[in-house]
């Protein structure tokens, strides 16, 4: 699926699950997700500005090196992604729905409001507490602080 990627503008991405099954049941798939978004950070030079994981889909908020690195590192998260949960729930087969979405974020006084929009997804979904959410520093989102 062609996708548009312009070098130097962040894409935001969204990946659902097939069927939208529950590909963060437990605390281990997100831990999973994360471990793997970090891992190939380097090797796909691409940083990850923000991030939430829902119960069944991804919001990422990319800055990749090149338009190469973003295709490579959405090839390998999910790939992994797919091999722990199929094992966890003993199946085969895809995990993800056609791949991801991706939209770029074109200006730069975009950037921040999509991230915090990125950030606020499990409040907006009422998953959790608006206290809990600032209370634990926004961890429920496993989002870092966008800076600028």
């Amino acid at each position: 699926m062609a996708r548009i990627a312009l070098h130097g503008y962040p894409p935001n991405v969204a990946q659902r699950g097939h069927d939208r099954p529950a590909i963060f049941a437990e605390k281990a798939d997100y831990d999973r997700y994360l471990a793997t978004l970090h891992e190939y950070k380097s090797e796909c030079r691409t940083k990850a500005l923000a991030w939430c994981m829902m119960l069944n889909h991804a919001h990422l908020l990319l800055a990749p090196e090149d338009c190469e690195a973003l295709g490579k590192r959405m090839k390998r998260v999910p790939g992994r992604q797919t091999r722990h949960c199929n094992k966890r729930a003993r199946r085969n087969g895809s995990l993800w729905e056609s791949g991801y979405q991706s939209s770029v974020v074109q200006r730069d006084s975009y950037l921040r409001p999509c991230g915090l929009y990125i950030e606020r997804n499990l409040l907006r979904a009422h998953v959790v507490a608006p206290e809990s959410w600032k209370a634990a520093g926004r961890r429920h989102t496993n989002a870092l602080a966008l800076h600028g």
